[in-house]
């Protein structure tokens, strides 16, 4: 495990009634990788009144605007579109409106691993290169599918996006359907072998919405079909917000994948674990891999491809 980011964690937590305490315990000593059992204490304890916790959540989301990409709530309703401009250095750049459906599908451009990557979308590089013909977009660790659904707003032809949670992979789908684009969304297939990058495809009409979910990944599995990530081609854009751990584990994986003079965004990362991640992908041979952001104690971590691909026009 990397630096420990606190000295004494806290954790809060939801329980049904009834829970075993001492499964708790095990589930926090595997997750975290802890030598010794965790001491687990109830520092209070109160009783909840059953809560819509999503409807909750949504009274209180408030729209966000990060450059050009105003991310707003949908409440059911469907507002008056209006076209608004923005000034961004000399020039005058129509807004882009993303709505999205909310629910337990994480990612709303609130937090700044999020943020940080919708800014660096709507830099002059990366714009350029979303606004070429046939560009194509992979976003991985997708959540709400905000990030891949940003880049088709502001040009991008193509988006694939890669999720393992099940709500937030129907709730990508939903998404893209209010604003009228379409994203591929797959799940990584746990049970593969060698190369831990094959994927199945998620088909929209293979979920229902998030507030009543019942199937399983399982489930939605056998509505797709099985295929290396690397089948899908090469992207010129790809956007990975997840843990450190994992970003160190597909360095090589995005080397592949990365077409020639791509561009990638790697987040999800705290200002102590930065260099681990930037000499790893130095060393992979990706080229000028720098810190591009900071923000609340998080960085964005920037790459090209790797020396020696040529440009794809």
């Amino acid at each position: 495990m990397g630096a420990t980011a606190w000295s004494s964690p806290t954790l809060t937590a939801h329980f049904p009634d009834l829970f075993d305490d001492q499964m708790l315990k095990q589930m926090i000593q595997s997750t975290f990788g802890l030598k010794d059992e965790p001491e687990v204490s109830c520092l209070t304890q109160e009783e909840l009144q059953s809560t819509d916790w999503i409807e909750q959540s949504k009274e209180a989301w408030e729209p966000i605007q990060v450059g050009r990409i105003k991310v707003s709530f949908y409440n059911g309703e469907e507002a008056e579109e209006k076209k608004c401009s923005i000034t961004v250095g000399q020039q005058h750049q129509e807004m882009c409106e993303l709505k999205l459906m909310g629910g337990a599908g994480f990612g709303t451009g609130a937090h700044p691993t999020t943020n940080m990557c919708l800014r660096w979308l709507q830099e002059d590089p990366t714009r350029e290169t979303l606004s070429k013909q046939g560009s194509r977009v992979l976003d991985y660790g997708s959540g709400s599918g905000i990030l891949g659904l940003s880049a088709l707003k502001l040009g991008a032809t193509k988006a694939d996006a890669v999720e393992i949670d099940v709500e937030a992979i129907s709730a990508s789908y939903q998404n893209a359907a209010l604003n009228n684009l379409e994203i591929d969304v797959y799940s990584p297939d746990d049970a593969s072998e060698d190369e831990g990058v094959h994927v199945f495809q998620m088909q929209h009409d293979s979920l229902v919405p998030a507030a009543g979910l019942q199937s399983s990944v399982g489930d939605l599995r056998k509505a797709g079909h099985s295929k290396s990530l690397f089948d899908l081609g090469a992207y010129d854009v790809i956007l990975a917000n997840v843990l450190p751990n994992l970003l160190l584990e597909m360095t090589h994986d995005f080397n592949r994948l990365l077409a020639p003079g791509g561009l990638l965004a790697l987040s999800g990362i705290t200002k102590s674990q930065a260099n681990a991640v930037l000499e790893c992908y130095k060393a992979q041979g990706f080229g000028d891999v720098k810190v591009a952001h900071i923000e609340d104690g998080y960085v964005l971590i920037t790459a090209a491809a790797a020396a020696g691909q040529q440009k794809r026009e």
